[in-house]
């Protein structure tokens, strides 16, 4: 009886255990950076001169942020009223509203 509770306790203690092995990537000696010298190409632009294109980039929109970089939005053209958008929605075929249930599905 004391052997199946003691194998009981370990199968039960390496259950709790094992998926924190898993999460083992705290210990990276970069913490998720790349490390230096660990590309050999060289560039000849200069800080300075990369700050100055990256400042000319944001200013004219040209600049890509990644995704979780929420931009400003520019419009182009004066926005729709309320009553127009709630217009264009009633006069929507069934198959429209279908496929723009299906575009912002969760």
């Amino acid at each position: 009886m004391k052997t199946r509770n003691y194998l009981a306790i370990a199968a039960t203690a390496t259950l709790l255990i094992a998926p924190g092995f898993s999460f083992a990537d705290g210990n990276h000696p970069y913490n998720g950076e790349i490390p230096p010298g660990h590309y050999s190409a060289q560039s000849n632009t200069s800080r300075s001169e990369v700050k100055t294109d990256l400042d000319a980039a944001h200013k004219d929109g040209t600049h890509q942020m990644s995704s979780e970089v929420l931009l400003p939005i520019t419009q182009n053209s004066p926005g729709k009223s309320r009553e127009s958008v709630k217009r264009e929605l009633a006069s929507m075929s069934a198959a429209e509203r279908g496929s723009l249930r299906q575009i912002y599905r969760n």
